[in-house]
């Protein structure tokens, strides 16, 4: 079995209760049934400065575990669950992942990128 760890970053809307939002965002992850989820982390992430306005985030770890013939597709089912909570959850405006060496806006995400995030 191999495991791999999904680092996810939440850009959430100005004055919104971080560990509120960071629990609700824990609970979805947990709970998702078409991709099993070893072990979630989730936590905010110190505000930053991008461009003129300060940013608010939550950062967050999922480890799933799998052959490597199934890790590829469970990266690729995580991503697409991860996308619906952009739509889901009114708090969030952006989600970026880890892929490799980058960070890329989950809608920009390539197959190309989904393969780095398996190494």
């Amino acid at each position: 079995m191999n495991s791999v760890e999904l680092i996810f970053h939440f850009e959430v809307a100005e004055g919104i209760d971080l560990d509120r939002t960071a629990q609700l965002i824990r609970e979805r992850l947990a709970a998702l049934q078409t991709v099993k989820v070893e072990e979630v982390g989730v936590r905010p992430e110190v505000s930053r400065l991008t461009g003129a306005e300060v940013v608010a985030g939550i950062a967050a770890a999922v480890i799933i575990v799998r052959s490597s013939k199934e890790l590829i597709s469970e990266i690729r089912a995580m991503v697409e669950e991860v996308r619906k909570l952009l739509n889901d959850l009114k708090e969030v405006k952006k989600i970026a992942v880890e892929a490799g060496e980058e960070l890329v806006d989950i809608a920009q995400l390539s197959d190309r990128q989904i393969g780095k995030m398996s190494d």
